[in-house]
């Protein structure tokens, strides 16, 4: 549901939202291009001990797991918390945030459970219209926020266009603004540039990763977040310890000391780039993408959805701000990825 912000010239579109709109809802059909999760290298071997299945996580192996990161990002003077993913992080960090209702403020496209979470808190979203070729307007998001914004929200690179704000445009917002700025950076290992972590940081920013996208353990849920030691405090004193698994932070710190997701990383850029080669011959063409997935900047009608839908293929279907249908895909299987480009010949 959307509520009109009013003139189109202001920043932003008012929008409440929730977890009935998750692409999670949709059918699945045979050729499943929605999930992004998809590891296509080996994984390292891992042997479970069984007899640790009845046993909470312990203290020592979550920060084991903790200290790890510290050591492989050269982390100093941040703090590290590990959760339930970087979406569960994001859900545990918006119910900290907006325990007295508020409003969030987000790009117009951008990935939406931030949106669904603090709907749930009975507050709104401040969607802001993005620039020219669907970059993310960081002055629109900062003059967006008033005094009932609770926090910024920044997936970068964004999902679902793909494209990379700069650590300087972002740290330009967060010294503008008095509210926290949480950063996704889920899929950054696909892009060229370096974590915001490596940089100084103000201490209103907060840095969500995973281990979901490069590494290929979405269903381990294990994530984690980069913060002041005054969020960590709070996050803290809201949040249980208990919300991961220890085989999940055994096998979590094991292929992040390793280094086959870098190869996983190599086969998905390579496939990315066939698919992209493949659908530009058949007048598809997309945004410039550094990540897993890809945003057409092709528009579709409703007639060409359907034919997908009648081809058992499932595609993530967004509209822009001017009611215009493009579609997301993420990066599956090579065999897959074929089958793909093998209807998208027939049907387009």
């Amino acid at each position: 549901m959307y509520i009109q912000s009013g003139l189109r010239n202001k920043a932003y579109q008012i929008s409440k939202r929730n977890f009935l709109d998750d692409y999670t809802n949709y059918e699945t059909k045979q050729i499943d291009m929605t999930l992004s999760g998809k590891y296509l290298y080996k994984y390292p071997k891992f042997t479970i001990n069984y007899s640790n299945l009845s046993e909470y996580p312990s203290h020592y192996i979550v920060k084991e797991l903790r200290e790890t990161i510290k050591t492989i990002q050269d982390i100093k003077t941040k703090e590290i918390i590990i959760g339930a993913g970087a979406n569960g992080i994001l859900q545990n960090i918006i119910k900290i945030l907006f325990k007295n209702s508020g409003n969030l403020v987000t790009p117009f496209l951008t990935f939406n459970q931030a949106e669904y979470a603090v709907t749930a808190m009975n507050g709104s979203t401040k969607r802001v219209y993005m620039k020219e070729n669907v970059k993310v307007s960081a002055e629109g998001i900062i003059k967006s926020v008033d005094a009932d914004t609770k926090m910024i929200y920044i997936c970068n690179p964004n999902n679902p266009t793909g494209m990379l704000m700069s650590n300087e445009e972002i740290k330009y917002i967060a010294e503008n603004v008095n509210v926290y700025v949480i950063v996704d950076e889920s899929a950054i290992e696909f892009s060229n540039k370096s974590s915001l972590s490596k940089i100084e940081m103000p201490d209103n920013i907060i840095v969500i990763k995973s281990l979901s996208k490069a590494y290929g353990i979405a269903g381990l849920r294990i994530g984690y977040m980069i913060c002041s030691r005054k969020f960590k405090k709070i996050y803290e004193e809201n949040i249980t310890v208990n919300e991961v698994s220890g085989i999940s932070c055994e096998y979590a710190k094991k292929i992040l000391l390793s280094n086959n997701y870098k190869k996983n990383i190599k086969l998905i850029m390579k496939e990315r780039k066939n698919i992209e080669k493949n659908l530009r011959k058949l007048n598809i063409e997309f945004y410039p993408s550094e990540s897993n997935i890809l945003f057409s900047k092709t528009k579709l009608s409703y007639e060409i959805i359907e034919k997908f839908n009648k081809n058992d293929i499932s595609l993530m279907i967004i509209e822009d701000e001017e009611k215009n249908i493009h579609f997301r895909i993420a990066v599956q299987d090579r065999k897959t990825n074929r089958n793909f480009i093998k209807k998208c010949k027939k049907i387009l």
